[in-house]
């Protein structure tokens, strides 16, 4: 005869198998129909895997969002659910409940829910608003904003919501400065070219010439309207005055037409007029600080040594 060989059924305690659904439904926010342990255990095991995935794809992110570098434990951590015999389920697990729970409510849930809701578009914006006006911003604006994003906590109650009124008042005050700024620059402009269009020499080149010369200022006016800081503009219109205008000037001079054979020309006309702004004229001076009268008698009498040999030179200055 053949032996026969039997080994011991153990049914496994009800209280367990409660304990483990319970356990399911509030570790993973959702109802297991499993009654039976081990498929308890294996959906336990196949949930524990599937939210270390989600969490090891949110680490990747640790660059943008620093404070998500406190999922690596938790990854770490998720690695006993997933390999463990049953006995740690019905045995050591249901000491553990507490514990678990505990992570879960203090890291994990508050992290997945900044990275799936309304509070990372707050710091997505935050961040990419600092990044496109950081040239604009003030030193105690800057340092509002940045001690948000550097709170390793920032994703916790509603720090971003406080964040984001800071944030909106900063935007407010940068756009009153912009537009400020952007109206003074036009006024300008205007100025710059109602001065060009009074000069004598404009008055002697053809209308065609003319409008060559006023398209310049249309182009700086559209350069203005589009930019969107308020540095920039201060940069376009700066290098505009100091270097375009009086390239443009250099350029009217030399349009206005020779006169005819025969016909006397004054010095002025047969020479090479260039225009050149105060601010590219260097002024040598031994001092960098005007202490007393002599100084500035020095410094005066300096300065007037450098324009006089520019205008000999058939220079024109823009003050």
């Amino acid at each position: 005869f053949n032996s026969l060989s039997f080994e011991p059924f153990n049914t496994a305690d009800p209280r367990v198998i409660q304990a483990l659904k319970e356990f399911y439904q509030d570790f993973f926010n959702e109802p297991t129909t499993d009654t039976e342990v081990r498929k308890l255990i294996r959906s336990l095991q196949e949930k524990a895997k599937t939210l270390q995935e989600t969490l090891k794809t949110n680490l990747r992110l640790a660059n943008r969002y620093p404070f998500l570098a406190n999922l690596q434990g938790v990854i770490e951590r998720l690695d006993v659910l997933q390999n463990p015999g049953q006995d740690y389920y019905t045995t050591v697990l249901p000491n553990e409940n507490d514990a678990w729970l505990t992570l879960k409510e203090d890291q994990i849930d508050p992290l997945l829910t900044f990275m799936n809701g309304q509070k990372r578009v707050i710091y997505d914006e935050l961040l990419d608003f600092i990044t496109r006006k950081k040239p604009d911003l003030n030193p105690e604006q800057l340092e509002r904003l940045q001690s948000a994003l550097n709170d390793p906590l920032i994703y916790l109650d509603n720090r971003l919501q406080q964040a984001k009124v800071v944030l909106t008042q900063i935007e407010i005050d940068l756009r009153m400065e912009l537009e400020d700024q952007r109206k003074q620059a036009l006024a300008r402009i205007e100025h710059l070219q109602q001065q060009m269009q009074q000069m004598p020499e404009f008055a002697q080149i053809s209308s065609e010439q003319q409008a060559q010369l006023n398209s310049r200022f249309n182009q700086i006016r559209d350069i203005v309207q589009n930019q969107e800081l308020t540095v920039s503009i201060r940069d376009k219109i700066g290098e505009f005055e100091r270097y375009q205008y009086p390239q443009l000037l250099t350029a009217m001079h030399n349009m206005i037409p020779t006169r005819s054979p025969g016909e006397e020309q004054e010095i002025e006309e047969t020479i090479n007029v260039v225009y050149e702004h105060l601010d590219r004229i260097p002024i040598a001076f031994s001092k960098n600080v005007l202490e007393n009268e002599a100084d500035v008698t020095d410094y005066v009498e300096a300065v007037r040594t450098v324009l006089l040999e520019a205008i000999r030179a058939n220079k024109r200055i823009n003050l």
